[in-house]
């Protein structure tokens, strides 16, 4: 019986130590399950729950500020202009305390006279809309105080989104030199579009992301604004050329006016206006240029190119036949070549008999013996007819060439074209060709063309490429500095000093007289030609000058298309060129050096 017992005791101490044992072991494997829980899966799953908040809270762009485009003097033509557009939180309002409601609604009130109602109905109506734009377009003036309120919690359940516009305080003073940008702030025409990559910056971001320590982090990589460009263009020349058009149109009316300044030297364009122009502020808007019923009856391709033809810059764009403001040119690649002198003379009977042409000078009766100065003052086509036979056709060709003629000179501008088509070729300058070619016509050039290569005979031969940007900056460092940049040397100083005495005698002695300004020595030259078609009524009439004589600082060209006249010459681009010089050389600090005569007797 004891020994019953004792085995009985035996086995179920032996039960209990296995039991525990198995309980111990399942303890600890339920143990090392949590642990692998809370420390390896739980981690993974806060991990997770982390990014998830770091992606809730999201990626928030941070716009750049495009560069600003302004003048050599620092005015501005182009800004971008912080506007910011108010944001109705309903869903966070919805859940504050009545008095936090109530004084929100009527901080709405009283700074941008919301309608408390509307306010209230819009909490009712869109209680989960944390993003409802009540406002738009605030400029920082406007919005200034309600920034600062909301940037330090003063008021709950509005916020704001800012933005950039693109603002032209001055939209018609530049604006085919200056463009605009399309919507999506890249450079769309002009300068915006040939600068943009130093205008445009690099946009930043906010966004959250989980730390080593498993925080969620917010991370900021600061926008990048861009550079600012500053131009040759000068405010005030381009606004004296745009008076002095103005002056013109209001006695005589012409179908379209250009205008140039530069530096001759260093190729820098100081003006540059194309009348009629369009306006920065509303680039796509034709209303002023075609009537409503017009406007109606265009297809779309017709708009966008009436758009086109209004957006581009005549200057560099259309072609003309220069006439007279070419001979210079010839004058001096004969003197050059050696093909004439300063002595030798020619006979103008009022024409001449080229192959089968009798082709004439535009004094029926003829200017009589004169040597070649004396036909550049006097614009004679026969003189010039005989020195292009002189030069012949290969080294007319080449010098056409060499002074730029038919080849873009890479202005920083879009739209440039060379007019090489509308140049003849070499085997084509047959003798009635050469003739003509020779006082200017049955040819084409840009005026942008003209007023570079004329520069090279008046600055010692120096053929320059003309350009706009001046230097590029931002806060911090120069970009890029602008050196003038030499194309060739076309003529030597001796012939473009010739060159340039001979041009003075135009205006003091030749058809250049009233291009004259007294007080001053001014040397320029006179163009008259008919357009394309030789209707024998529609004409361009041009003038090209510049001062002073001995050390030229300033060139002007003006082209006047079609002036609305009875009698047509080159008085009437002569006119617009003495109002503008007239202001322009006081400016530029270019003082009179001829003392004016003044009248005692009374």
């Amino acid at each position: 019986m004891n020994n019953v017992l004792e085995k009985s005791e035996i086995g179920m101490k032996r039960k209990g130590t296995f039991l525990f044992i198995a309980f111990v072991l399942g303890f600890l494997a339920l143990i090392g399950q949590l642990t692998y829980i809370v420390f390896v899966e739980g981690k993974n799953y806060n991990l997770a729950v982390l990014q998830n908040v770091a992606q809730r809270e999201g990626s928030v762009t941070l716009n750049d500020k495009r560069g600003k485009i302004i003048d050599r003097n620092g005015i501005v033509f182009a800004e971008s202009v912080a506007t910011y557009d108010l944001i109705f939180d309903a869903r966070l309002l919805s859940t504050q305390e009545e008095e936090t409601v109530e004084k929100t609604i009527q901080y709405l009130n009283s700074h941008l006279a919301f309608s408390k109602n509307e306010l209230k109905q819009k909490l009712i109506n869109n209680s989960n809309n944390s993003y409802d734009i009540i406002g738009k377009g605030y400029s920082y003036t406007e919005f200034k105080q309600i920034k600062e309120d909301i940037d330090t919690y003063q008021v709950i359940g509005i916020f704001y989104r800012e933005h950039y516009e693109r603002n032209y305080p001055y939209p018609t003073i530049a604006s085919d030199i200056v463009g605009f940008v399309n919507n999506d702030f890249s450079g769309a025409y002009g300068i915006e579009l040939i600068y943009d990559e130093y205008l445009k910056g690099d946009p930043g971001r906010v966004y959250g992301s989980v730390g080593d320590d498993n925080m969620v982090e917010v991370n900021e990589v600061p926008a990048v604004n861009g550079d600012d460009v500053m131009l040759t263009i000068d405010y005030t020349i381009q606004k004296h050329i745009k008076d002095a058009i103005k002056n013109f149109r209001e006695d005589m009316d012409a179908t379209f006016i250009q205008v140039i300044v530069m530096n001759p030297n260093t190729g820098e364009i100081y003006g540059m206006v194309n009348d009629p122009d369009f306006s920065l502020e509303e680039p796509y808007d034709l209303t002023a240029f075609y009537d409503s019923e017009v406007l109606e009856e265009m297809t779309q391709e017709e708009k966008s190119a009436a758009l086109n033809n209004l957006w581009k810059n005549e200057a560099i764009t259309n072609a003309y036949e220069p006439g007279s403001t070419f001979k210079p040119f010839v004058f001096a690649a004969g003197l050059e070549e050696q093909k004439t002198t300063l002595e030798q003379t020619y006979e103008c009977k009022g024409h001449l008999k080229v192959a089968d042409r009798r082709i004439s000078c535009w004094k029926p009766e003829g200017h009589g013996i004169q040597t070649i100065a004396e036909g550049l003052e006097n614009s004679c086509n026969v003189a010039f007819m005989l020195l292009g036979e002189q030069l012949g056709r290969d080294l007319f060709y080449k010098y056409q060439h060499m002074f730029g003629f038919g080849s873009i000179t890479n202005i920083d501008l879009n739209g440039e074209t060379s007019a090489r088509n509308l140049i003849h070729k070499v085997e084509n300058l047959n003798q009635v060709e050469l003739a003509t070619s020779a006082f200017g016509q049955t040819f084409g050039i840009t005026p942008i063309q003209l007023i570079t290569g004329f520069s090279s005979l008046i600055n010692g031969g120096r053929l320059y490429e003309p350009h706009l940007m001046k230097s590029v900056f931002n806060e911090s460092q120069i970009v890029e500095t602008h050196q003038p940049k030499l194309v060739r040397q076309v003529v030597s100083e001796e012939v473009a000093e010739i060159t340039k005495q001979a041009l003075a005698g135009v205006v003091n002695e030749g058809t250049g007289k009233k291009a004259s300004i007294a007080g001053y020595e001014i040397g320029g030259k006179t163009g008259t030609a008919e357009t394309l078609g030789r209707d024998d009524k529609h004409y361009i009439v041009s003038f090209i000058g510049f001062a002073p004589i001995e050390n030229p600082e300033v060139i002007t060209l003006v082209v006047v298309d079609e002036p609305q006249a009875s009698v047509i010459d080159s008085r009437f681009a002569a006119s617009i060129f003495v109002d503008v010089m007239e202001d322009v050389m006081p400016y530029l600090h270019i003082f009179k050096d001829v003392d004016e005569e003044i009248d005692l007797s009374e």
